[in-house]
């Protein structure tokens, strides 16, 4: 997984917007340049989990750039640091209106994206999110787009591998009480959980900053439930696992795509647990050989297996794309761009878009923890969500 140390992007976290101008060479005398707007966290407690979709976007502006830009012109990233809360995600998008900016790339949690779209919807001003997963994302409008699947997916895929691949009878659900995203995909697992004829033992929130869930876990405990679901971020998840490890409690570990930075906290112990994710390096893609072949080469070898990089880096490919097809930079013209999607091809697989702005024909990938980085498990079906195909 994404190590903080090797991104390469620490100088940006204590900034709180930074224009960056990500060029192959020199501008062209007279030219004028396509300027995208970027919401993340590049400080507070979400920017070591943002860290690898900002990197996914800087690889993939450079890359672009060498190209020749977009429209003939330069590409420009402004980043503008959400500062890790809902209340600077809504003031990030602010000041992305205020700048005049062609689209925007990001949020990436859920939280962020609830509390910026809404801004960027009444501007006219695209968004796509590259990793929030809340179904209610792209409900707030027609300007809202994600290329990832929705916790409705994810959910109803963990309950099913935990009741048909791991025979699990009885579960426990632990979210966090501070995420919408935590909060709506254990309420999915457990409802999917409980119509696969499962049983779910035990129910409980847990605060964000949490360092002690020794009331949680002992409850946990008392009821021995055959998996324990935990659709946390890493550090959470990681503190949770390590603590029941200690207390002598060996169930399984589930989680969602949030589990990406788990391998970033030093923490021990995390074998033997499953999460779903959107991509492995390792699954062979129809048509996408070419564009593989560059985010390899660019991100380097401890970045091929970095679920949120290749997402992100993606979805800048997919708005450029649009802009080009639209061949202009009207906010508006792209938004009707990026809806007829039919056709790209990225990193992770093709892309095309529903009535509502979420990708169709997408699956879901189970890895397993290992002791210093997760494995391959297996894919489900993006349309059944409940039929496993092997790579």
């Amino acid at each position: 997984m994404h190590r903080s140390a090797l991104l390469g992007i620490g100088l940006f976290l204590a900034m709180v917007m930074l224009l960056i101008p990500v060029l192959a060479g020199p501008a062209k005398s007279g030219s004028t340049a396509v300027h995208l707007a970027v919401i993340a966290a590049t400080s507070g407690m979400a920017s070591v989990h943002n860290q690898a979709s900002l990197r996914g976007l800087y690889l993939a502006a450079a890359k672009i750039n060498s190209r020749g830009g977009c429209l003939g012109s330069p590409l420009e990233l402004t980043v503008l640091d959400n500062q890790s809360t809902s209340l600077g995600s809504r003031r990030a998008a602010q000041e992305a209106v205020r700048l005049g900016v062609a689209a925007v790339l990001g949020p990436i949690w859920s939280s962020h994206s609830l509390a910026a779209a809404p801004v960027l919807q009444a501007a006219g001003i695209p968004m796509i999110t590259p990793l929030s997963t809340n179904t209610r994302v792209t409900q707030v409008g027609d300007h809202i787009f994600r290329t990832c699947f929705t916790d409705d997916f994810q959910g109803r895929v963990m309950a099913r591998f935990a009741r048909e691949r791991l025979n699990a009878a009885t579960c426990a659900v632990l979210a966090s009480a501070d995420e919408d995203y935590s909060q709506g995909l254990a309420k999915v697992f457990a409802e999917e959980f409980m119509a696969a004829g499962g049983k779910v033992v035990y129910t409980a929130d847990y605060r964000a900053k949490s360092l002690d869930f020794t009331p949680q876990l002992a409850q946990v405990q008392r009821l021995d439930p055959n998996v324990i679901f935990v659709p946390g971020y890493g550090l959470d998840v990681g503190l949770i696992i390590r603590q029941a490890r200690s207390l002598g409690i060996n169930t399984v570990f589930l989680g969602g795509d949030a589990w990406s930075d788990l391998y970033d906290h030093d923490i021990q112990g995390l074998e033997g647990n499953y999460y779903s994710t959107f991509w492995h390096p390792d699954l062979p893609v129809s048509g996408n050989a070419s564009v593989r072949q560059d985010f390899l080469e660019a991100s380097g070898s401890h970045l091929r297996d970095s679920m949120d990089t290749a997402m992100a880096y993606d979805a800048l490919l997919l708005v450029v794309e649009a802009i080009e097809r639209a061949g202009s930079t009207q906010p508006a013209l792209i938004r009707q761009a990026l809806a007829d999607t039919s056709s790209f091809v990225g990193v992770t697989g093709s892309i095309a878009f529903d009535a509502s702005r979420n990708p169709v024909g997408r699956g879901a990938v189970i890895l397993k923890t290992g002791e210093q980085r997760p494995s391959f498990e297996t894919v489900f079906d993006l349309q059944s969500g409940i039929s496993p195909r092997q790579p």
